[in-house]
């Protein structure tokens, strides 16, 4: 058993682009404060609240569901 350090597996690098807003700043607290309660990351959270947002838009456009790439 190893003590004293805590190691992670690398994550898998993944294809990206920068996204970079202004935002409102009560917002951005309420954002900051549901990753830390949730335990993740902004870049996280962001997409998978704008994949859950597209993917309910699309149902209701094609009356359907469809998949968010998230396949968990």
């Amino acid at each position: 058993m190893l003590k004293g350090k805590v190691y992670k597996m690398a994550q898998q690098k993944k294809d990206y682009i920068a996204l970079h807003i202004k935002m409102d700043a009560t917002l951005m607290r309420r954002l900051e404060e549901y990753c830390d309660e949730a335990g993740q990351t902004k870049t996280m959270a962001v997409e998978r609240i704008v994949a859950a947002f597209l993917d309910e838009r699309d149902a209701k456009k094609d009356g359907g569901e469809k998949n968010n790439g998230n396949d968990k």
